[in-house]
């Protein structure tokens, strides 16, 4: 499977305390070389930094061709990290790309690539038992995010749990 994560599902993972898990769920993650340096270098003593460093399964990868970046991230009003989540993912075909940001999401289905955020994730790991109270994880993600209740509420539902 290859997955291709955007900073800020790695940092709410991080805050968390799910991020060690995630590998469970996709045993391999790649980041481009700029959400790399927004979670690490410019994040760096934040939650999510320490954690991607020492994440071996984690791994930077560079576009092939970084000069489309630049031009495609104005073109979609996209930050350089959710720009190159996403043409990484295209350039790669990956099997799911993480992004939580609603802009970026959007512009990842222009692309037709598949699309999860942290609560998909908490989901999955639920549904697999590696989180054994999906609607504890989704109030600490409601806490630590600026994901709509309702959202959360409807998923919860759906899985026969107590709305939050």
């Amino acid at each position: 499977m290859i997955a291709v994560a955007d900073a800020s599902p790695l940092i709410v993972l991080a805050k968390l305390d799910f991020l060690n898990i995630l590998n469970r769920l996709m045993p391999e993650v790649l980041v481009s070389p700029e959400v790399h340096a927004e979670v690490v270098a410019r994040g760096r003593g934040r939650p999510g930094s320490s954690e991607l460093t020492l994440a071996s399964w984690i791994t930077v990868r560079p576009l092939s061709d970084s000069s489309l970046l630049g031009r495609a991230a104005s073109a979609f009003s996209l930050g350089l990290g959710e720009m190159s989540t996403i043409l990484l993912g295209n350039e790669l075909k990956a099997d799911v790309l993480l992004i939580d940001e609603r802009k970026a999401r959007r512009v990842a289905s222009v692309f037709g690539l598949p699309v999860v955020g942290c609560a998909g994730v908490l989901e999955r790991l639920y549904l697999r038992g590696d989180i054994a109270d999906l609607r504890a994880a989704f109030q600490r993600l409601a806490n630590h995010s600026y994901i709509q209740i309702e959202l959360l509420n409807e998923r919860l539902r759906s899985l026969g749990l107590d709305p939050l």
